[in-house]
């Protein structure tokens, strides 16, 4: 991570089988922790930034249809910003019907999520379970779980109990007894 850090600040150049200064050495100011290396990472992808924090509030694997409803991108620019995420190596696309995109790694959904205020996380989530309700019905009934999730962080706490109700009753009924008692 370090390493790609340096290459993205346009310090080194890759060459076939080593690395080579592309221009003189400043004062680097490396990041103290892997969390902020990733930050710096994300905070260079402009606004790319804003995809993956909206994937980060979907969770470690967005579908692609489920960020192009929450985001305010055209088709276009949305898979520019992925086609960016991706080349940086921050996101991998899982090919399938539908295509679905997944975090190099949870401490990048981490950092990705952390750089959101607040309100704005409550608002995605939100949003993403709005039209999880709208457009997801098998979601609704197999994963009522993640509804509840999501409406509990959108402090929307009202909507969430149905779904954490359903699923405390679908935990029980695999003997899944502490997580029901969760739910519950």
């Amino acid at each position: 991570e370090l390493v790609k850090n340096v290459v993205e600040s346009g310090v080194l150049r890759e060459d076939a089988d080593h690395y080579s200064y592309a221009k003189q050495l400043p004062n680097l100011g490396l990041p103290n922790t892997l969390q902020d290396s990733l930050m710096a990472r994300l905070d260079r992808q402009g606004l790319a930034k804003r995809i993956a924090q909206r994937g980060a509030v979907i969770g470690r694997r967005f579908p692609h249809e489920l960020i192009a409803a929450i985001c305010d991108l055209d088709g276009p620019q949305l898979r520019r910003s992925l086609d960016d995420l991706a080349d940086a190596e921050l996101i991998f696309p899982r090919a399938g019907t539908p295509t679905v995109y997944e975090f190099k790694h949870a401490l990048v959904q981490d950092a990705a999520y952390s750089t959101l205020l607040r309100a704005d996380r409550r608002a995605l989530h939100a949003r993403v379970a709005r039209v999880l309700e709208q457009t997801s019905p098998a979601t609704v009934d197999t994963e009522p779980e993640l509804l509840a999730h999501h409406f509990t962080e959108a402090s929307l706490e009202r909507e969430a109990i149905p779904y954490l109700l359903r699923a405390g009753q679908r935990a029980g009924t695999r003997a899944a007894h502490q997580q029901a008692v969760r739910y519950l």
